[in-house]
């Protein structure tokens, strides 16, 4: 059964390309524009040539997303909505696409398979601060931090005095909560928690090798759009773990790093 995805933005037409990179700017125009034309392939070989470039850019990768979604690839969807949320984490028509793109995705292998089993998307560490950036948490980190030695300075200054005291203990208790808070932020998005750096399967079905070597034997087989750690490389190999399913070899096309 065909289907197309219900997706909840139409193309960024500008972006934040900086204007002294003219050339850039130009070839972000014209894949928007053979986009919106429905030309995916001229789209999607510009949109990647600004990505090659070195563009960090986070509507470039939105928009990559959205018209690899209207081709039908939703693994490499599901991937470059993670990219525009990683740079922009936040975005709410990134995250409600990508949502989109893991449901359509399951829909799909429901019907074409009798069932699908959709894993999370990310880790509930990650969940918890995918809207916060890590120059704002080290922001809070660091004002939180000058909180808590004012109220202990305060605490200090006032230690004869009841009511003083308890007001200077509060604010004390507070500002170390939100200090923890920050820097367990901070550790999340830093990747101090993860065995490797974040990735998405791309292909339906990815198998996962012994070692890094074709004739390797399989020891599990990942699926298209699940998330994933690349832990080491070697070649044109990537071994990667896949939350649920198990860690092994595989060809590193098949596996976009976020």
């Amino acid at each position: 059964m065909n289907r197309t995805l219900w997706l909840s933005g139409t193309l960024v037409v500008a972006s934040a390309i900086p204007a002294a990179a003219q050339p850039l700017q130009t070839i972000f125009e014209r894949a928007t524009f053979a986009a919106s034309q429905g030309a995916y392939d001229e789209a999607i070989r510009d949109y990647v040539a600004l990505i090659n470039a070195g563009t960090q850019d986070a509507d470039v990768h939105y928009n990559l997303g959205t018209v690899w979604a209207q081709e039908g690839d939703l693994p490499r969807a599901i991937w470059q909505f993670e990219k525009a949320l990683r740079l922009r984490p936040g975005d709410k028509e990134a995250a409600i696409d990508l949502d989109k793109a893991r449901r359509l995705l399951a829909l799909q292998r429901t019907e074409a398979e009798g069932e699908a089993v959709m894993r999370p998307s990310k880790p509930a560490a990650e969940a918890v601060f995918e809207d916060w950036s890590e120059d704002t948490l080290a922001r809070i980190v660091l004002a939180a931090n000058a909180l808590f030695f004012v109220a202990l300075a305060f605490l200090v200054s006032r230690r004869n005095r009841k009511g003083a005291t308890g007001l200077g203990v509060v604010i004390a208790s507070l500002t170390a909560l939100v200090l923890l808070v920050g820097a367990a932020g901070l550790a999340v998005k830093s990747g101090v928690l993860r065995d490797g750096d974040p990735a998405i399967l791309l292909s339906d079905r990815v198998q996962l090798l012994e070692g890094p070597d074709p004739r390797a034997r399989v020891r599990v087989t990942g699926r298209g759009g699940d998330r994933a750690e690349v832990l080491d490389r070697e070649g044109n190999f990537v071994q990667v773990v896949v939350p649920g399913v198990g860690r092994g070899w595989t060809e590193s096309r098949h596996v976009g790093q976020i």
